[in-house]
């Protein structure tokens, strides 16, 4: 059984694997869809959690299943064109709806976290070591707070980096849409991404971490979400279509990250 715990919640294509319905804990959505942040700049820190199937079958007959939970930035980096405004997760009150979801998420079983860290990330390797010798303090980082403690009480003894430098020059899409009277598909795309990050500011101020998720992960917002990045390939004319090279830049970093996975499946595989 595969977990995927993506970062943010919007991505350039759906990322279409098997996903495992956590029918009794509804703070996830049924789906395996994942947008990453409207028009990003930036790589965002994302993490993911892997895990195998136990169950009574042959290995051949063994197949992982993925859940990929979208999650927002805790700790405000700002990297972001529309940004999330998060409280202090490191507050009593949130640190005890963290350890709720958590326990909650532990249902689910994996045998494997990977974080979008660099492959080989030695710095990935160096803290999530300290930390299972109690000798680092989770910061305010969405990895820190759900990967890094998930890991810890599955009794995980190494984390997995699974990122790429990817190619996503927004600037170059907004800038065309200037020049060639296309300005009006930015500011639909754009008044799509203000509202919804403007209901996610107003749940965070509001609502628990687990309502919290279980809000970015609805499907219609993710589908909602979708759809900008389908608007923004229309951006282009003639020969030059900007809008169209962002889309398969997302796509190709996203596949990326689906291989990455799966190689991090197959070596528990033959490990």
């Amino acid at each position: 059984m595969n977990v995927y715990l993506k970062g943010h919640y919007l991505c350039s294509i759906y990322c279409k694997l098997q996903l495992k319905e956590m029918k009794k804990n509804r703070y996830l959505s049924p789906t395996a869809k994942v947008l990453r942040r409207y028009l990003v700049l930036t790589l965002v820190l994302t993490a993911c959690l892997t895990s195998y199937a136990q169950k009574n079958r042959t290995s051949a007959e063994q197949k992982p299943t993925v859940l990929i939970l979208a999650t927002y930035h805790m700790s405000n980096p700002g990297r972001d064109v529309m940004n999330v405004q998060s409280d202090d997760v490191l507050t009593e009150k949130r640190q005890k709806e963290i350890r709720e979801f958590v326990s909650l998420l532990k249902r689910f079983k994996p045998t494997k976290i990977a974080v979008e860290m660099p492959i080989g990330s030695t710095k990935l390797d160096e803290q999530y070591s300290r930390y299972l010798r109690g000798e680092y303090q989770l910061g305010r980082y969405e990895t820190d707070q759900i990967g890094f403690r998930m890991a810890k009480e599955l009794n995980h003894q190494k984390m997995y980096g699974v990122d790429a430098a990817g190619a996503f020059d927004i600037g170059r899409v907004f800038a065309f849409a200037g020049a060639n009277n296309q300005q009006d598909i930015v500011d639909r795309g754009m008044a799509i991404g203000k509202r919804q990050v403007a209901e996610e500011n107003k749940l965070i101020q509001t609502g628990t971490i687990r309502e919290i998720y279980k809000f970015i992960n609805d499907q219609g917002r993710i589908d909602e979400a979708h759809r900008v990045y389908l608007m923004m390939q229309r951006i282009g004319k003639d020969k030059e279509y900007p809008g169209v090279d962002l889309l398969a830049n997302f796509k190709s970093y996203s596949t990326f990250l689906l291989r990455e996975c799966s190689r991090k499946h197959q070596k528990k595989q033959r490990d």
